[in-house]
């Protein structure tokens, strides 16, 4: 017997839904990738997502949904600055600036 699909069900770190990756059932567990959590956020940054469309990333260590991914890549209009890495509370995407 051969495992054909390894699917794991995430948290998005931005705004909670969950969404699933696959992951590659030919990495073995070892040294390089010690847990099925590691192999579950490699799988995440990489990007593929199964269940919707988009992709997915890792991001300040975070792991995103495809809607909080393009949210995170984008840029606030008003003034610039990438929303993601201000210091705004996590449920708010603009800058402090733009949205007091």
């Amino acid at each position: 017997m051969s495992v054909a699909t390894i699917r794991a069900t995430i948290d998005c770190d931005g705004c909670g839904k969950q969404f699933k990756v696959e992951m590659d059932p030919a990495r073995r567990m070892s040294e390089v990738v010690p847990t099925v959590d590691d192999a579950a956020h490699d799988a995440v940054a990489g990007g593929i997502v199964v269940d919707m469309p988009g992709s997915c990333s890792v991001q300040d260590d975070k792991e995103l949904c495809p809607a909080c991914t393009k949210l995170a890549d984008s840029w606030c209009d008003q003034c610039g600055v990438r929303p993601w890495t201000t210091e705004a509370s996590p449920d708010r995407w603009l800058c402090d600036q733009c949205n007091p």
